[in-house]
């Protein structure tokens, strides 16, 4: 049963992040500093991981590697409790299952 417990918690954490990272949205300084977009958070971790790969010269735009650890972490909390709620699914469908086995 704890496997299959385990099995629900990974689904939900993974549905959790990809959804959370499609559907939630932040805002990116353009690349030379003129205007801010409003973009998914998984838009947001491709611009930024780029940005830090390539040399660029300072200025408003330079992404700082805390900011986006610090969204990163808050996005992986939100997914542990997507997981967590779908492990209490998965703890009642099993319950219902275990009780319908036994009773018949």
């Amino acid at each position: 049963m704890k496997q299959r417990l385990f099995i629900w918690f990974w689904v939900g954490f993974v549905v959790s992040f990809v959804l959370l990272g499609l559907l939630l949205k932040t805002f990116v300084m353009m690349p030379d500093g003129g205007a801010l977009r409003r973009t998914s958070l998984l838009a947001y971790y491709a611009t930024s991981i780029n940005q830090m790969i390539e040399p660029r010269p300072l200025g408003p735009a330079t992404q700082d590697p805390g900011d986006v650890a610090v969204v990163f972490l808050e996005h992986a909390g939100l997914s542990l409790g997507g997981g967590g709620l779908a492990l209490l699914v998965g703890w009642i469908v099993e319950r219902v299952r275990s009780k319908t086995k036994s009773v018949s």
